[in-house]
């Protein structure tokens, strides 16, 4: 069964990043990275230092922009206002359950 581009819970095409480094030097973080993560897909994110991990991540979290390429999460750019509703929605879900696992753990025993 082929998903269309909004059924992926993330979608990366041809995704650039370009750093103005020391002394004016451009710096390619990201160079056409393209990738999806199907619905219930466990993904690693794996690579040397300076391969773009973090920079890929920054992004997908609207903390930083791309210089180029498109980035979505469930059909919605990484830009727009609604994605930005989305992550917010998991990492609240995400830390609540979180600080549950964490009390549940550290309660005293009876």
């Amino acid at each position: 069964m082929a998903l269309n581009k909004t059924s992926y819970p993330i979608h990366i095409s041809n995704l650039k990043k370009t750093y103005r480094g020391k002394r004016g030097k451009l710096v390619e973080a990201l160079r056409d990275l393209s990738l999806e993560i199907v619905p219930g897909e466990v993904f690693g994110f794996l690579g040397p230092n300076g391969a773009g991990k973090s920079t890929t991540i920054k992004i997908l979290m609207g903390l930083i922009r791309p210089s180029g390429g498109d980035a979505s999460i469930f059909g919605t750019p990484v830009s727009h206002s609604e994605a930005r509703r989305r992550r917010d929605l998991v990492v609240k879900y995400r830390e609540n359950h979180l600080l549950q696992a964490l009390q549940w753990h550290l309660a005293p025993v009876p």
